[in-house]
């Protein structure tokens, strides 16, 4: 394991900066600027679904060390090797449609 890179605490902090006074709204009032509904989660359960989903995404993060979002800016600036990430977010996107179907 290398060094850790405390620039990411940064850009934790920024995106919780900049995303922090509309989710309070959205909160408040769950409505988007052309007033429609917004859906939010009503659950506040942490269950094993919850658990195994965010386990199995940081794993994912920490070896392709990619983001689902950024994984396709990647393609547009010309890295294919993040296909392989694509792919694999894809097929697990799958799988979880085919295991959730009666739900």
């Amino acid at each position: 394991f290398g060094q850790w890179d405390i620039s990411l605490m940064f850009v934790m902090l920024g995106a919780i900066a900049v995303a922090f006074i509309p989710f309070q709204k959205a909160i408040k009032n769950p409505k988007t600027l052309f007033n429609e509904q917004i859906q939010l989660p009503m659950t506040t359960q942490i269950d094993q679904r919850l658990i195994v989903g965010a386990f199995i995404f940081g794993i994912g993060w920490g070896v392709t060390g990619i983001c689902p979002a950024p994984a396709l800016t990647l393609i547009g600036l010309g890295h294919f090797e993040a296909l392989y990430f694509i792919v694999a977010m894809l097929l697990g996107m799958f799988i979880y449609r085919v295991l959730n179907k009666g739900n």
